[in-house]
Protein backbone atom coordinates (compact mmCIF):
# COMPACT_ATOMS: atom_id res chain seq x y z
CA UNK A 1 0.00 0.00 0.00
CA UNK A 2 3.04 2.30 -0.10
CA UNK A 3 1.86 3.69 -3.43
CA UNK A 4 -0.92 5.56 -1.67
CA UNK A 5 1.70 7.88 -0.11
CA UNK A 6 -0.31 8.67 2.96
CA UNK A 7 1.07 11.14 5.49
CA UNK A 8 -0.57 11.29 8.90
CA UNK A 9 -0.62 14.15 11.40
CA UNK A 10 -1.95 12.73 14.65
CA UNK A 11 -2.89 14.79 17.69
CA UNK A 12 -2.17 12.74 20.81
CA UNK A 13 -5.18 12.78 23.15
CA UNK A 14 -3.31 13.84 26.31
CA UNK A 15 -0.16 15.42 27.63
CA UNK A 16 2.66 12.87 27.42
CA UNK A 17 4.28 13.70 30.75
CA UNK A 18 3.84 12.90 33.58
CA UNK A 19 1.10 10.45 32.56
CA UNK A 20 3.43 8.26 30.49
CA UNK A 21 6.01 8.10 33.28
CA UNK A 22 3.50 6.34 35.51
CA UNK A 23 1.96 4.15 32.79
CA UNK A 24 3.07 0.48 32.55
CA UNK A 25 5.83 0.09 29.96
CA UNK A 26 4.42 -3.19 28.70
CA UNK A 27 1.11 -1.50 27.84
CA UNK A 28 2.62 1.56 26.18
CA UNK A 29 5.46 -0.04 24.23
CA UNK A 30 4.34 1.14 20.79
CA UNK A 31 3.85 4.72 21.97
CA UNK A 32 7.23 4.74 23.71
CA UNK A 33 8.89 3.44 20.54
CA UNK A 34 7.44 6.22 18.40
CA UNK A 35 8.48 8.84 20.95
CA UNK A 36 11.98 7.43 21.41
CA UNK A 37 12.74 6.99 17.69
CA UNK A 38 10.99 10.11 16.39
CA UNK A 39 12.79 13.31 15.54
CA UNK A 40 11.39 16.12 17.67
CA UNK A 41 10.52 19.73 17.08
CA UNK A 42 8.39 22.33 18.83
CA UNK A 43 4.71 22.97 18.25
CA UNK A 44 2.00 25.02 19.94
CA UNK A 45 1.05 23.62 23.34
CA UNK A 46 -2.47 25.05 23.09
CA UNK A 47 -4.75 22.67 21.18
CA UNK A 48 -6.58 25.55 19.52
CA UNK A 49 -3.38 27.27 18.37
CA UNK A 50 -1.98 23.92 17.21
CA UNK A 51 -5.00 23.32 14.97
CA UNK A 52 -4.77 26.81 13.49
CA UNK A 53 -1.03 26.30 12.88
CA UNK A 54 -1.57 22.93 11.21
CA UNK A 55 -3.93 24.52 8.71
CA UNK A 56 -1.58 27.50 8.23
CA UNK A 57 -4.46 29.80 9.17
CA UNK A 58 -3.63 33.50 8.93
CA UNK A 59 -4.70 35.58 11.94
CA UNK A 60 -3.24 38.04 14.43
CA UNK A 61 -0.93 35.78 16.47
CA UNK A 62 -0.86 38.31 19.32
CA UNK A 63 -4.54 37.51 19.88
CA UNK A 64 -6.33 34.24 20.71
CA UNK A 65 -7.34 32.25 17.61
CA UNK A 66 -10.65 33.37 16.04
CA UNK A 67 -12.52 30.25 17.13
CA UNK A 68 -16.01 31.68 16.64
CA UNK A 69 -15.64 32.39 12.91
CA UNK A 70 -14.19 28.93 12.29
CA UNK A 71 -16.73 26.92 14.26
CA UNK A 72 -19.51 28.97 12.67
CA UNK A 73 -18.19 27.89 9.28
CA UNK A 74 -18.83 24.32 10.40
CA UNK A 75 -22.10 24.84 12.28
CA UNK A 76 -23.79 27.02 9.66
CA UNK A 77 -22.79 24.79 6.74
CA UNK A 78 -24.18 25.79 3.37
CA UNK A 79 -26.11 28.64 5.00
CA UNK A 80 -22.79 30.29 5.90
CA UNK A 81 -22.98 32.93 3.15
CA UNK A 82 -21.83 35.91 5.24
CA UNK A 83 -19.08 34.20 7.24
CA UNK A 84 -16.33 36.10 5.42
CA UNK A 85 -17.53 39.48 6.62
CA UNK A 86 -17.65 41.03 10.06
CA UNK A 87 -16.29 40.08 13.45
CA UNK A 88 -17.55 36.85 14.98
CA UNK A 89 -18.00 36.02 18.65
CA UNK A 90 -19.19 32.92 20.41
CA UNK A 91 -22.10 33.70 22.74
CA UNK A 92 -22.47 30.22 24.20
CA UNK A 93 -25.35 29.28 26.48
CA UNK A 94 -24.11 28.53 29.99
CA UNK A 95 -25.32 27.90 33.49
CA UNK A 96 -24.09 29.98 36.43
CA UNK A 97 -24.44 29.06 40.10
CA UNK A 98 -24.33 31.48 43.04
CA UNK A 99 -21.78 30.50 45.68
CA UNK A 100 -21.74 33.00 48.54
CA UNK A 101 -20.47 36.25 47.06
CA UNK A 102 -19.24 34.45 43.96
CA UNK A 103 -20.96 33.48 40.72
CA UNK A 104 -19.47 30.21 39.51
CA UNK A 105 -19.32 29.23 35.86
CA UNK A 106 -20.65 25.71 35.31
CA UNK A 107 -20.23 25.93 31.53
CA UNK A 108 -22.36 23.86 29.18
CA UNK A 109 -20.63 20.50 28.74
CA UNK A 110 -23.22 18.84 30.96
CA UNK A 111 -26.04 21.14 29.89
CA UNK A 112 -28.74 19.18 28.09
CA UNK A 113 -30.23 21.58 25.56
CA UNK A 114 -32.32 20.52 22.58
CA UNK A 115 -32.17 22.26 19.21
CA UNK A 116 -35.77 23.48 19.55
CA UNK A 117 -34.99 24.94 22.99
CA UNK A 118 -31.92 26.71 21.61
CA UNK A 119 -34.01 28.15 18.76
CA UNK A 120 -36.69 29.36 21.20
CA UNK A 121 -34.11 30.96 23.50
CA UNK A 122 -32.48 32.55 20.46
CA UNK A 123 -35.81 34.09 19.46
CA UNK A 124 -36.26 35.46 22.98
CA UNK A 125 -32.78 37.05 22.94
CA UNK A 126 -32.95 38.36 19.37
CA UNK A 127 -34.16 41.86 20.26
CA UNK A 128 -31.59 42.26 23.05
CA UNK A 129 -28.75 41.83 20.56
CA UNK A 130 -30.47 43.53 17.63
CA UNK A 131 -30.77 46.70 19.72
CA UNK A 132 -26.94 46.81 19.75
CA UNK A 133 -26.73 46.16 16.01
CA UNK A 134 -25.52 42.56 16.49
CA UNK A 135 -26.63 39.60 14.42
CA UNK A 136 -27.41 36.62 16.68
CA UNK A 137 -27.78 32.98 15.68
CA UNK A 138 -28.08 29.58 17.38
CA UNK A 139 -27.13 26.99 14.72
CA UNK A 140 -26.01 24.49 17.37
CA UNK A 141 -27.62 23.92 20.80
CA UNK A 142 -24.39 24.68 22.66
CA UNK A 143 -22.63 27.02 20.21
CA UNK A 144 -24.28 30.40 19.72
CA UNK A 145 -22.90 33.32 17.73
CA UNK A 146 -22.80 37.09 17.37
CA UNK A 147 -21.69 38.84 14.21
CA UNK A 148 -20.51 42.42 14.63
CA UNK A 149 -19.54 44.94 11.99
CA UNK A 150 -16.05 45.38 13.44
CA UNK A 151 -13.68 44.51 16.26
CA UNK A 152 -15.31 45.51 19.56
CA UNK A 153 -11.86 45.96 21.15
CA UNK A 154 -12.66 43.95 24.26
CA UNK A 155 -10.60 41.26 25.96
CA UNK A 156 -12.54 38.05 26.53
CA UNK A 157 -11.70 34.77 28.28
CA UNK A 158 -12.28 31.38 26.65
CA UNK A 159 -15.19 29.49 28.19
CA UNK A 160 -13.15 26.42 29.17
CA UNK A 161 -10.77 28.68 31.11
CA UNK A 162 -13.61 30.06 33.22
CA UNK A 163 -15.42 26.82 34.12
CA UNK A 164 -15.31 26.29 37.89
CA UNK A 165 -14.23 29.89 38.55
CA UNK A 166 -15.92 33.09 39.66
CA UNK A 167 -16.97 34.92 36.49
CA UNK A 168 -16.37 38.30 38.14
CA UNK A 169 -12.64 37.86 37.48
CA UNK A 170 -13.24 37.13 33.79
CA UNK A 171 -15.83 39.66 32.66
CA UNK A 172 -15.11 41.64 29.45
CA UNK A 173 -12.19 44.06 29.75
CA UNK A 174 -11.26 46.99 27.51
CA UNK A 175 -8.91 49.95 27.47
CA UNK A 176 -11.99 52.11 27.16
CA UNK A 177 -13.82 51.59 30.46
CA UNK A 178 -17.10 52.63 28.85
CA UNK A 179 -16.82 49.85 26.26
CA UNK A 180 -16.20 47.24 28.96
CA UNK A 181 -19.21 48.60 30.85
CA UNK A 182 -21.39 48.29 27.73
CA UNK A 183 -20.51 44.61 27.34
CA UNK A 184 -21.14 43.91 31.02
CA UNK A 185 -24.47 45.72 30.72
CA UNK A 186 -25.34 43.56 27.70
CA UNK A 187 -24.54 40.45 29.71
CA UNK A 188 -26.85 41.64 32.49
CA UNK A 189 -29.66 42.26 29.97
CA UNK A 190 -29.25 38.74 28.60
CA UNK A 191 -29.34 37.25 32.09
CA UNK A 192 -32.52 39.16 32.95
CA UNK A 193 -34.22 37.97 29.77
CA UNK A 194 -33.22 34.38 30.44
CA UNK A 195 -34.48 34.67 34.03
CA UNK A 196 -38.05 35.17 32.77
CA UNK A 197 -37.74 32.80 29.80
CA UNK A 198 -40.65 30.35 29.30
CA UNK A 199 -38.08 27.84 28.09
CA UNK A 200 -36.25 27.99 31.41
CA UNK A 201 -39.49 27.72 33.36
CA UNK A 202 -40.29 24.53 31.45
CA UNK A 203 -36.79 23.22 32.03
CA UNK A 204 -37.05 23.96 35.76
CA UNK A 205 -40.35 22.07 35.90
CA UNK A 206 -38.52 19.05 34.47
CA UNK A 207 -35.74 19.44 37.05
CA UNK A 208 -33.17 20.50 34.44
CA UNK A 209 -30.40 23.05 34.85
CA UNK A 210 -31.40 26.49 33.52
CA UNK A 211 -29.63 28.41 30.79
CA UNK A 212 -29.16 31.58 32.80
CA UNK A 213 -26.41 33.38 30.86
CA UNK A 214 -24.25 33.39 27.75
CA UNK A 215 -20.49 33.67 27.53
CA UNK A 216 -18.69 35.81 24.96
CA UNK A 217 -15.35 34.49 23.67
CA UNK A 218 -13.38 33.35 20.61
CA UNK A 219 -13.66 36.61 18.71
CA UNK A 220 -12.18 37.50 15.35
CA UNK A 221 -12.77 37.63 11.60
CA UNK A 222 -12.75 34.54 9.42
CA UNK A 223 -9.08 33.58 8.86
CA UNK A 224 -7.52 32.73 5.54
CA UNK A 225 -6.65 29.01 5.49
CA UNK A 226 -4.08 27.38 3.21
CA UNK A 227 -5.80 25.57 0.36
CA UNK A 228 -5.81 21.76 0.51
CA UNK A 229 -3.48 21.48 3.49
CA UNK A 230 -5.09 18.09 4.18
CA UNK A 231 -7.00 15.78 1.89
CA UNK A 232 -9.08 14.48 4.81
CA UNK A 233 -9.63 15.44 8.43
CA UNK A 234 -10.82 12.90 10.98
CA UNK A 235 -12.30 14.58 14.04
CA UNK A 236 -15.29 15.17 16.29
CA UNK A 237 -14.19 18.70 17.20
CA UNK A 238 -15.90 21.73 15.63
CA UNK A 239 -12.67 23.74 15.37
CA UNK A 240 -10.83 21.15 13.28
CA UNK A 241 -13.98 20.42 11.27
CA UNK A 242 -14.50 24.12 10.61
CA UNK A 243 -10.89 24.49 9.47
CA UNK A 244 -11.37 21.43 7.26
CA UNK A 245 -14.37 23.08 5.61
CA UNK A 246 -12.36 26.25 4.99
CA UNK A 247 -9.46 24.12 3.76
CA UNK A 248 -11.66 22.28 1.27
CA UNK A 249 -10.78 18.95 2.89
CA UNK A 250 -13.10 16.00 3.27
CA UNK A 251 -13.99 15.19 6.87
CA UNK A 252 -15.14 12.17 8.82
CA UNK A 253 -15.51 10.98 12.39
CA UNK A 254 -12.43 9.62 14.15
CA UNK A 255 -12.21 5.84 13.60
CA UNK A 256 -12.10 3.53 16.60
CA UNK A 257 -8.48 2.53 15.97
CA UNK A 258 -5.43 3.03 13.83
CA UNK A 259 -6.19 -0.24 12.06
CA UNK A 260 -9.64 1.05 11.08
CA UNK A 261 -8.14 4.33 9.92
CA UNK A 262 -5.65 2.49 7.71
CA UNK A 263 -8.55 0.67 6.05
CA UNK A 264 -10.70 3.75 5.55
CA UNK A 265 -8.06 6.33 4.62
CA UNK A 266 -7.90 5.48 0.93
CA UNK A 267 -6.99 8.98 -0.30
CA UNK A 268 -3.34 9.67 -1.03
CA UNK A 269 -1.89 12.75 0.63
CA UNK A 270 -1.86 14.33 4.08
CA UNK A 271 -4.43 13.33 6.68
CA UNK A 272 -5.17 14.82 10.09
CA UNK A 273 -6.58 12.77 12.96
CA UNK A 274 -7.54 14.86 15.99
CA UNK A 275 -8.31 12.57 18.91
CA UNK A 276 -10.29 14.33 21.63
CA UNK A 277 -8.57 14.77 24.99
CA UNK A 278 -9.77 12.58 27.87
CA UNK A 279 -11.06 13.62 31.25
CA UNK A 280 -8.12 14.39 33.56
CA UNK A 281 -8.74 11.30 35.67
CA UNK A 282 -8.60 9.05 32.62
CA UNK A 283 -5.28 10.28 31.20
CA UNK A 284 -3.19 7.26 32.22
CA UNK A 285 -5.69 4.72 30.92
CA UNK A 286 -6.14 6.81 27.77
CA UNK A 287 -2.44 6.58 26.94
CA UNK A 288 -2.49 2.80 27.38
CA UNK A 289 -5.50 2.51 25.10
CA UNK A 290 -3.98 4.96 22.62
CA UNK A 291 -0.75 2.96 22.46
CA UNK A 292 -2.58 -0.31 21.79
CA UNK A 293 -5.31 0.85 19.44
CA UNK A 294 -3.47 3.56 17.50
CA UNK A 295 0.29 3.46 17.95
CA UNK A 296 0.74 -0.30 17.47
CA UNK A 297 -0.99 -0.53 14.05
CA UNK A 298 0.56 2.75 12.87
CA UNK A 299 4.00 1.56 13.93
CA UNK A 300 3.51 -1.58 11.83
CA UNK A 301 2.22 0.52 8.92
CA UNK A 302 5.33 2.72 9.02
CA UNK A 303 7.61 -0.32 9.00
CA UNK A 304 5.78 -1.86 6.04
CA UNK A 305 5.55 1.39 4.08
CA UNK A 306 1.76 1.53 4.28
CA UNK A 307 2.17 5.14 5.44
CA UNK A 308 5.09 7.39 4.55
CA UNK A 309 5.27 9.65 7.59
CA UNK A 310 3.68 9.94 11.02
CA UNK A 311 3.83 13.25 12.88
CA UNK A 312 2.53 12.97 16.45
CA UNK A 313 1.57 16.26 18.07
CA UNK A 314 1.44 16.36 21.85
CA UNK A 315 -0.28 18.88 24.08
CA UNK A 316 2.96 19.72 25.84
CA UNK A 317 4.41 21.55 22.85
CA UNK A 318 6.30 18.85 20.97
CA UNK A 319 5.88 16.99 17.71
CA UNK A 320 7.52 13.61 17.02
CA UNK A 321 8.31 12.94 13.34
CA UNK A 322 8.57 9.29 12.35
CA UNK A 323 9.36 7.58 9.07
CA UNK A 324 10.39 4.08 8.15
CA UNK A 325 14.02 5.20 8.38
CA UNK A 326 13.76 6.71 11.88
CA UNK A 327 12.43 3.39 13.19
CA UNK A 328 15.53 1.51 12.11
CA UNK A 329 18.32 0.97 14.67
CA UNK A 330 20.61 3.99 14.65
CA UNK A 331 23.55 2.13 13.09
CA UNK A 332 21.37 1.23 10.04
CA UNK A 333 19.98 4.69 9.39
CA UNK A 334 23.00 5.82 7.34
CA UNK A 335 23.14 2.74 5.11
Amino acid sequence: MAQTQRHLSLIVPAQIHPALASAPKSRTKALRTLLARGQTSACAASRERLLFDLFAAEYDKTMPPPVAAVTHAYDAGSANDNAGTGWWLRADPVSLRPDGDRLLMLGNHALSLRADEAAALGAELHDVFAARGFEFSTPHPKRWYLRLAQDPCVTLTALDDVVGHDIMHHLPQAQDAREAARWRSLLNEVQMQLHVSPVNRTRAARGEVPVNSVWFWGGGPLPVVASQRFVQVWSHEPISLGLARLNGAASAAVPASGAEWLQRATLAGSHLVAIAPPAAADTGHCLEDFSATWCAPLLSALKSGAIETLDMYTEDGRVFHNTRRTLRPWFYRFI
